[in-house]
């Protein structure tokens, strides 16, 4: 097979496929032939049709059968497939296994090496938004060195594909020599692929007698099972039929007994009655006892009594065979169930195989793609930028506040000297000048004035980005807390929950006693706990007052402990005097 046959992407994967035949150009190794191991066999070595290639075959086999050892003459002439396995074919499948996972880590060590390039340009991602003009030829920059990253990265695959292919040559020279001659490398191949397509017959021929038995035992117990269900149902239409005919006979012989014991009495009477006209009646008592003697005897009676019996106890012998039957028909039916429920299961546990197979493929082939993740950004220089934006707040607070004082007094002094010249514009001439230079004076403080508003503006303006700064950094520092101050206040909202609800169980518990009512005793020893939380927007991200509050929970939980026990021991003394009382 040429470096031009080889397929660049035969399953959409580039040359995984062709990495797959690694270390299987030797007879020794024989591994179970999957479906991708079978179309990468046929996309890639494709033999030739023509005589020379059987013919060179041909001489290969005879060659093989004269020096070569007797396994492999067995697999070279197609002798009866040995499903047992070979010590020697299987440490060599290990080898090439443990090669193979060798080679890929150290390809991933390469791309990882490779791509570690990527994780210092991206630590100043926190500038860029600021200022994006800025760092744009550094972008370019990284860019280009990543383009020329991807290109080793191509290069040194390429490598290992040819260093694959000369190992494979290598093992292939080495295999000839221990033979003592050299062998073509189209006939290996063809060999191979003789010896794949061999192991793929016989598997499928031995899923086929599986599958075939299979349906044959289901098919079996189908029919044993229509059968017992026949069986069944005729059995218990002949019961149906001789219980009912039984009846019936029964029936008939209680109805001719009763007759005859009717009949009897009768005779006893009229013989009590015609005691005294027996010679009359003699004739008419010898027809009655001729009579008499033709009716069943108790003999007869005892043999149909023992005949019921008899009948009942066949009865219950075909009622015990039903049961029979019907707990054959049973376990018959759990062995089917059986068998399908391992056969879902082993249907079941094929297809997650198959899906974390190809999970984990997945997997190796995002993390060989991808590089390292993003660097977690510093939270004390975050935490440093947000102090000096509060202070910065801060200042900017105080300026605009002395600003609008300072506008509040020019604005009073500017209404008292409009009052003072309204009220001088009806005086006399000599006050004119006085009033000219006011004049002046109030136009100096309009100028002042349209500075500070000018200038109390651009303070609003600076407030309004400083508090939009410090909300961004809030922002940042509520997504890039610390472990430690996130447990401290997931600590906190705790207890103070389980507080107010101990608060709250107390207050209905004083609530029920100061209406004179017995109050509720899960309330009351703290059994029941009703958790209302309602969470408050505090700069709880400071650690030391996090600690702080912890310790005053703890403190206002040990003071609601204690009155609680002092109300529960309160209610006690009150209900022991109740009891003394009574």
């Amino acid at each position: 097979c040429s470096k031009a046959e080889i397929p660049q992407d035969v399953n959409g994967t580039g040359t995984k496929d062709c990495y797959d035949f690694t270390y299987k150009s030797l007879p020794e190794s024989k591994a179970v032939p999957n479906n991708s191991g079978l179309l990468g066999q046929k996309a890639c070595f494709q033999p030739n049709i023509g005589g020379s290639t059987t013919a060179s075959l041909y001489d290969f086999q005879t060659q093989q059968t004269s020096v070569g050892p007797s396994w492999l003459r067995e697999h070279v002439h197609g002798k009866t497939f040995d499903t047992r396995p070979n010590e020697r074919s299987r440490d060599l499948t290990v080898w090439q296994q443990q090669q193979f996972e060798a080679l890929r880590l150290q390809v991933e060590h390469i791309q990882l090496l490779n791509a570690g390039s990527q994780q210092f340009p991206t630590a100043q991602s926190v500038i860029l938004h600021q200022e994006p003009n800025k760092w744009d030829p550094l972008i370019k920059a990284n860019e280009s060195i990543l383009k020329e990253k991807e290109l080793v990265i191509e290069r040194q695959k390429h490598q290992i594909y040819q260093l694959e292919q000369k190992m494979r040559m290598s093992e292939l020279q080495m295999h000839s020599a221990m033979l003592g001659h050299p062998v073509p490398l189209s006939d290996v191949y063809m060999l191979r692929l003789q010896e794949s397509l061999r192991e793929n017959v016989f598997l499928r021929a031995q899923y086929a007698e599986r599958t075939e038995a299979l349906g044959n035992e289901k098919t079996e117990m189908e029919k044993k099972l229509a059968a017992a269900e026949v069986e069944v149902r005729r059995m218990n239409e002949t019961l149906k039929e001789n219980s009912q005919k039984y009846m019936d006979e029964m029936k008939k012989m209680e109805e001719k007994v009763r007759g005859r014991d009717k009949h009897i009495n009768n005779l006893k009477r009229k013989c009590q009655k015609e005691a005294e006209q027996n010679r009359e009646k003699q004739q008419r008592i010898e027809t009655l006892e001729r009579y008499l003697a033709d009716l069943p005897t108790l003999d007869d009676y005892q043999k149909q009594s023992q005949q019921v019996k008899d009948l009942e106890l066949k009865s219950d012998q075909l009622q015990s065979m039903v049961t029979d039957l019907e707990t054959n028909l049973g376990e018959a039916r759990a062995l089917c169930r059986e068998k399908e429920s391992l056969l879902e299961n082993q249907k079941q546990n094929e297809a997650q195989l198959i899906s974390t197979v190809h999970s984990l493929q997945d997997k190796v082939s995002k993390c060989l793609e991808d590089g390292a993740r993003l660097p977690i950004l510093e939270v004390e220089k975050l935490q440093c930028e947000s102090d000096g934006l509060k202070e910065d707040y801060e200042r900017a607070k105080k300026l605009i506040d002395k600003q609008q004082k300072r506008m509040e007094l020019l604005t009073s002094q500017i209404r008292s000297l409009e009052d003072c010249v309204a009220q001088e514009e009806g005086a006399s001439q000599d006050l004119r000048e006085e009033l000219s230079g006011k004049e002046n004076g109030s136009q100096q403080l309009r100028r002042a004035m349209k500075e500070l508003s000018a200038q109390n503006q651009e303070l609003i303006e600076k407030n309004l980005t400083l508090q939009e700064q410090l909300g961004q950094s809030r922002v940042g520092q509520s997504t890039l807390l610390p472990p430690k101050t996130i447990q401290l206040t997931e600590k906190l909202h705790r207890e103070l929950a389980k507080c107010l609800s101990d608060l709250q169980a107390i207050c209905n518990v004083l609530a029920q006693r100061a209406q004179g009512k017995d109050p509720n005793l899960s309330l009351l020893l703290g059994i029941q706990s009703i958790h209302h939380f309602s969470a408050e927007e505090e700069d709880w991200q400071n650690v030391d007052l996090l600690i702080k509050k912890l310790a005053d929970v703890k403190q206002l939980h040990r003071e609601i402990d204690d009155l609680r026990t002092t109300i529960s021991d309160r209610y006690a003394q009150d209900m022991g005097d109740n009891c003394i009382t009574q």
